[in-house]
This record gives C-alpha cells, sequence and structure tokens, in this order.
C-alpha cells in the first residue's frame, strides 16, 4: 500500500541577520484633521535611512499624531508617505516598530515570551528564544528570561520593552517617549542604551519627547512642531559619543528652548 506524506509548510526561519540599513520617509502635503481640529498642516519632509530625529514641541502639536502617521497607525486626512528601503525598493506601511511610555508587557508572560512577541509567529520556538535571549542579553538582563514582569523595576521593563521592539531587526523604530516616566539616573542609562543600539544596528529613529535635552543628546536632527507645521528644523552637529554639558550641545538647546517659548 502506497504511503502518502503530506508536508505541513514550515514558518519561516528568523535568524540574527547582518544591519541592513534603515529606511528613508518622505512626507508630502501630510495633514491630519480629526473633525474640525487640523492637527498636522500640510508637512512636508524628507528623513535618509538611519538618521535618528527627535520630535519636540508643546502638548497637542502633533507630535504624537505624527509619529503614528510614520509608523502606519493612523491615516493622514491629505498627503503622502513613502517609505524606501536601502536598496531603493518600497517599504511596507508596516515597517516600523514601537516603543511607548508605558512597556505595555503582558503580565501572565515570562520576560522571554514577552520579547518574543516581537517576533510573531516567525521560526521555530528553538529559533525564537533563542533571538529573544540575545536581545535581552544586549539589553542587560541576560538570565532573567523566566522571570514574570511584576519582579522587575521601571527601567527593566523598558529594557525589556527595547528588546521587544528590536529582537525582529527592524529598519524603523517609533518611540513615543518612551522614558518619560523614568527617574533621571536610569533615564539617562536608556538613553545611552538606545543610542548604543542605533550606531549598531542602523535603522532609522524617530523620538517624541518633552524633553529638549534629550532630543540634543540624542538626536542627528530635531524638527520643532508649533501648530500643526515644522517650526524649526535643526541638525545636531556635535560629535558622539557626547557629553552633558558640552557647550555646542547647550547652545542647540537654548536655541530651540528660545522658539518654543517664542524668544526668538
Amino acid at each position: 500500500m502506497d504511503t502518502h506524506v503530506i508536508e505541513m509548510p514550515r514558518a519561516p526561519t528568523v535568524t540574527e541577520a547582518p544591519a541592513a540599513g534603515g529606511v528613508a520617509l518622505r512626507l508630502r502635503g501630510l495633514s491630519r484633521r480629526f473633525g474640525a481640529n487640523t492637527v498636522l498642516r500640510g508637512i512636508d519632509l524628507e528623513i535618509p535611512g538611519g538618521e535618528f530625529v527627535a520630535i519636540v514641541g508643546r502638548s497637542g502639536c502633533g507630535k504624537s499624531t505624527l509619529l503614528r502617521l510614520i509608523a502606519g497607525l493612523d491615516t493622514p486626512s491629505d498627503g503622502t508617505i513613502a517609505l524606501t528601503n536601502p536598496d531603493g525598493s518600497a517599504a511596507p506601511a508596516d515597517t516600523a516598530r514601537l516603543m511607548f511610555q508605558e512597556p505595555r508587557l503582558l503580565p501572565w508572560e515570562s520576560i522571554l515570551s514577552n520579547v518574543e512577541v516581537g517576533l510573531g509567529r516567525a521560526g521555530t520556538s528553538a529559533e525564537r528564544h533563542a533571538l529573544a535571549r540575545a536581545k535581552l542579553a544586549r539589553v542587560g538582563l541576560a538570565g532573567r528570561d523566566a522571570e514574570w514582569p511584576a519582579v522587575l523595576s521601571g527601567g527593566q521593563k523598558q529594557r525589556v520593552a527595547l528588546a521587544r521592539a528590536l529582537v525582529a531587526r527592524p529598519p524603523l523604530l517609533a518611540l513615543d517617549e518612551p522614558l518619560g516616566a523614568l527617574d533621571a539616573l536610569t533615564r539617562i542609562e536608556m538613553q545611552a542604551l538606545i543610542e548604543e543600539v542605533w550606531r549598531e544596528v542602523g535603522f532609522t529613529a524617530i523620538l517624541v519627547t518633552h524633553d529638549v535635552g534629550e532630543a540634543v543628546a540624542l538626536a542627528d536632527r530635531i524638527l520643532l512642531l508649533d501648530h500643526g507645521i515644522v517650526d524649526l528644523d535643526i541638525r545636531v552637529a556635535v560629535p558622539r559619543p557626547r557629553r552633558r554639558g558640552d557647550a555646542a550641545l547647550a547652545a542647540i538647546e537654548g536655541r530651540i528652548l528660545d522658539r518654543l517659548f517664542g524668544r526668538a
């Protein structure tokens, strides 16, 4: 009797691939309205692949709305957003991974399982475990994979959130005030960690923050939003690694604050 073997489709393999660079973004005539309220007004913007951009501005100026549009979580009322891979091909709208102010960990899952969420169903269980453990080690949590989120400090939870966002090596990382709830020293440590990983991997980073000092410390370029438009677009041409208290960084921060408070 003939034996028929049915081969089940295998999950795609996931491996720690070398960094491929970040996606480039082109925004043309981008607007977003909520009823009668226009939050963003005809924004034109070019962001090269691999650039670290910070978006600052007063509450309600449209920072998070712009980030959500870039990340593909919302649809513009007018205009377009084009994402381009390093090879020139179009990148899908869901290219970005997000890191929020709250870690948003699943309390009923282990730390390892929380990181694996970033991989979806790709690969085998062993492959997902290996990649998640490698990312946990990279963010300073080696050996903690079997523990539960409840035992972690706020900073450690954000490290898990960062590992989850980066485990699939996304070409675009969107960060929405991810360090706002941390104490000052932990915040500085996390800033350094995010910068280190960004330099290693080469993804494009878009950071929304209320902290102008944080923006100056991390970004290649800072966008100041005001009443739904880019009111200031300034480069931070200070070599890395940067030192806090550097006169050049302080001058850039002062310029942004003067514009923000109408002194320039």
